[in-house]
């Protein structure tokens, strides 16, 4: 099973219903902290679940900033995603953007809650990471293959057999794609120009204009 970790204010409570049904429509279970028993201290709870989710989703909208409570737990699971190196996508309404800046983050959408297009859109991605991730188990597989097949190996071929079974995984795993390299569906790679963010992350929308998710800095770029 596939899990998303899913960072949000409670008090979006029709967001929450149309993203679990999004999500779900694409074979991938989202994590949402609400919906889990409690834990003592509360912190590992959510700690545990990022490390079991394939990549971070934070939906930025105005509920977000209604309370120190809430901007304080997200900011925490960011840096939960950043220790862990997971990707995190930074999803905002264009209508309703937020001046939240978020440190870190490898993908940004920015789209039109009301818009199914762009819901589809969404769904697209994660179609994408559902399928790295299970790239990503078949490179695995391959490469604990070729090491099976050379501790298998008669002594006198144990190092030719451990090559090949390795030279097949490493060639796999050049071909397939990773899951730091998910979500390609029509985006671009966008860089923040100012001197003291610099931030990197895929950009997927059809908006020219745009506000770094990072620092806020106003970009503008042809598509």
């Amino acid at each position: 099973m596939v899990y998303v970790f899913i960072s949000h204010s409670k008090k979006d409570r029709e967001l929450v219903r149309i993203i679990d049904l999004n999500f779900r429509s694409v074979g991938i279970t989202p994590l949402f902290m609400e919906f889990m028993p409690e834990s003592k201290p509360p912190y590992k709870k959510i700690e545990n679940n990022v490390n079991i989710s394939s990549a971070i989703f934070l939906f930025l909208t105005q509920n977000v900033k209604s309370s120190d409570f809430t901007q304080n737990w997200i900011s925490f699971e960011v840096g939960l995603a950043k220790k862990a190196n997971k990707p995190l996508f930074v999803v905002e309404d264009v209508n309703s953007k937020v001046h939240f800046p978020v440190a870190y983050l490898t993908d940004y959408i920015l789209y039109e809650a009301t818009q199914i297009e762009d819901w589809q859109n969404i769904q697209r991605i994660l179609q994408n990471v559902n399928q790295a991730i299970e790239n990503n188990k078949l490179i695995l597989g391959f490469t604990i293959g070729g090491a099976v097949l050379g501790a298998l190996a008669d002594e006198k071929d144990r190092v030719g057999g451990g090559l090949i079974g390795g030279f097949a995984g490493l060639t796999l795993g050049g071909i397939l794609t990773s899951l730091n390299a998910v979500a390609k569906v029509s985006s671009v790679r966008v860089r923040c120009p100012n001197s003291k963010c610099g931030i990197e992350f895929n950009y997927y929308s059809k908006f020219k204009k745009f506000q770094c998710p990072s620092c806020r800095t106003e970009l503008q770029f042809v598509m």
